[in-house]
């Protein structure tokens, strides 16, 4: 375990596991903040839970929808208490168990139900669409355990597919009934005086985004994430969705969607951010996070073409044969605005330093282009914020997975896409310079 951390802060939001993930940053050497922005509601003393597996046992259902290893387990010791457990399991054993991630499975298989297929990147729109495609669905009887009543949209979805549907609401999420330690985060935050904040549910994220408004800080602590002073780490893409839709661009998660990688990751990026040969590494590490400042622009502008004239004029000194972008600064940037495209520009103390585009590629799909980074400030980690920003963008805008190409002469490039989650797909385009074609789903 290193101590790279030391003299940062890491505030963490949840509740659950929140001292365990704050002893894995205090190893390695962080100050920790813990300020629960979420209260789980634990629903299994309820009757309506009751009812509802008495149900399930009388009428076992084609299809069992398990979302969380949590939730599942929760389930299951409240019909153990009720003396239904058995009964449970004899009845959930006739049906055919997706999981929406590995936790869900292991909660299952430790009760001998054996799953017949799990989401690959852990998300409920993946469990819709693929139980749309199973034969006799439309006739078929589904229950599904949610991990929040109010949150579950693809419930909707599912009873839309399914002849029936039945929600197993296990627990509930709401705001802490302290939110003292909220409210000082948000603050905090807005000042600068964390240097991250991690995040492993979509509810911790809104309701910081609430405290942080109703303190009336919000713009301050959106602001304060998208010029680098902090860095948002959250568990997983799904996690991270309603912290791109609050406008910021700088989120970062790990693959695998888990603590300990999560931490890791966090630790990378912090470490990368700062100055190793620095008495006083956080402020200096400060400092150069508020150098490298990303934001949207027009791709017509001078600074946006400058940016583009100068990957241009790379990819020509790299590629054996040369380069000719033809009219692609002119003809090519309309794809570039909203509502369908965006174009980022990281600006080095004021300079120009770093830029790329989304663009539609066709429904649900979004394409990375034009992705650059000047020779003078690679080694700080700008290329993955970058990718980062533009992830962001796109999912912000729809999209629900990202395509890109390169040539093979930018190994680099290759690199960082690999690294970040980027698989490997065969060509979708004709782009002559194009060798190599990579893929990542955002949700």
């Amino acid at each position: 375990m290193t101590g790279d951390l030391r003299g940062r802060t890491v505030a963490v939001t949840a509740e659950r596991r929140a001292e365990e993930q704050a002893e894995l940053f205090r190893k390695r050497g962080a100050d920790v903040v813990i300020a629960p922005t979420v209260h789980t509601v634990d629903l299994t003393d309820d009757d309506g839970l009751r009812s509802t597996t008495e149900a399930v046992i009388a009428d076992p259902p084609d299809w069992l929808i398990a979302t969380t290893g949590f939730g599942m387990r929760l389930w299951f010791d409240a019909a153990e208490a009720w003396g239904l457990d058995q009964a449970l399991i004899g009845a959930l054993g006739t049906s055919r168990v997706v999981a929406r991630g590995p936790k869900a499975q292991s909660a299952c298989r430790q009760r001998g139900l054996e799953v017949v297929w799990r989401a690959p990147r852990e998300s409920m729109p993946e469990v819709v669409a693929w139980i749309r495609d199973q034969d006799g669905i439309g006739a078929a009887s589904l229950v599904v355990q949610l991990f929040d009543p109010e949150d579950h949209p693809s419930t909707t979805e599912l009873a839309g597919i399914a002849a029936r549907v039945t929600a197993v609401p296990v627990y509930r999420w709401r705001r802490p009934d302290d939110e003292a330690p909220a409210r000082a985060l948000v603050h905090r935050m807005a000042r600068r005086e964390v240097d991250a904040v991690t995040f492993t549910s979509q509810p911790a994220v809104r309701f910081l985004l609430e405290v942080a408004e109703a303190e009336g800080v919000l713009s301050d602590v959106v602001a304060a994430c998208n010029d680098g002073s902090v860095l948002p780490v959250c568990v997983g893409p799904v996690c991270a969705e309603p912290v791109a839709a609050a406008g910021i661009r700088t989120a970062v998660w790990p693959d695998p969607f888990r603590l300990v990688p999560m931490v890791k990751l966090a630790e990378e990026r912090l470490v990368g951010l700062g100055d190793d040969s620095s008495a006083n590494r956080r402020d200096e590490s400060s400092a150069n996070r508020s150098r490298v400042a990303f934001e949207d622009i027009d791709p017509a502008t001078q600074d946006a073409r400058t940016a583009m004239a100068a990957y241009f004029a790379e990819l020509d000194r790299r590629f054996p044969g040369g380069f000719d972008p033809g009219d692609a600064l002119d003809d090519g940037v309309a794809a570039f605005r909203p509502p369908t495209g965006a174009f980022v520009l990281a600006r080095d103390q004021g300079r120009a330093v770093a830029c790329g585009a989304v663009q539609a590629l066709e429904d649900g799909v979004g394409e990375i282009k034009r992705m650059w980074v000047a020779d003078d400030v690679r080694g700080r980690g700008v290329g993955a914020q970058l990718l980062a920003e533009l992830e962001a963008r796109a999912a912000a805008l729809g999209y629900r997975t990202v395509r890109l190409d390169t040539n093979g002469e930018l190994v680099e490039a290759i690199a960082l896409y690999e690294r970040a989650g980027y698989s490997s797909i065969g060509r979708y385009n004709d782009n002559p310079y194009a060798q190599r074609f990579f893929e990542k789903p955002l949700v």
